[in-house]
């Protein structure tokens, strides 16, 4: 009766055409992407109100603090590429994948990759260590200690060369594996294929 290669896409030899939409994946949830933007901010804004601005830094600490609180729980009950359990390397697991990249031979990786991981657990430690520091120094007991000062602002500028080197990777795995990281994560999808 009908042509069969019209109504049925088998029979045209699987010649139809996938849309990209469906050839991605649904990998960071709304609140990871929230919390990853939210967080950039509230960090901005701490590192250009650090001087006469206390009350807004303040703020912005506070609030980075409560960020961080939140992911952390997030990652135990969170979706499973936002739990810990899901990405966090072993020491092996992440020396070899260093070397693979060395070699320009590691492999493209869904959620975080064992190098992405290990940034993160870095950046939370790092954020957290200031924000206690900050925390003290809100305090009438350290207000004036100088060495919690000094911690502080040494955190502050570990932070900074931790976030430089975030970007830098970000930038060279978008090249490797051919896929907009940055588009990723205020989407939320990557593509399934290798």
């Amino acid at each position: 009766m009908g042509d069969d290669s019209v109504t049925n896409p088998q029979a045209q030899g699987e010649r139809r055409a996938v849309s990209p939409e469906s050839q991605r994946i649904y990998v960071w949830d709304r609140f990871v992407r929230v919390f990853h933007w939210s967080l950039l901010a509230l960090v901005i804004v701490t590192l250009f109100s650090h001087g006469g601005l206390l009350g807004l830094h303040r703020l912005a600490g506070y609030g980075v603090i409560a960020l961080v609180v939140a992911r952390l729980v997030w990652g135990f009950v969170g979706s499973s590429y936002a739990r810990f359990a899901g990405f966090l390397p072993t020491p092996m697991r992440l020396v070899r994948y260093l070397g693979q990249m060395l070699r320009r031979r590691e492999p493209r990786m869904i959620g975080h990759n064992p190098a992405g991981a290990a940034m993160i657990l870095l950046l939370i430690a790092v954020i957290s260590a200031i924000s206690v520091t900050g925390l003290l120094l809100d305090t009438q007991s350290y207000r004036d200690y100088r060495p919690l000062h000094a911690w502080h602002d040494g955190l502050t500028d570990l932070l900074l060369v931790l976030v430089v080197v975030h970007i830098i990777g970000v930038i060279v795995t978008s090249l490797r594996h051919k896929e907009n990281l940055l588009i990723a994560m205020i989407t939320g999808r990557k593509r399934t294929e290798p």
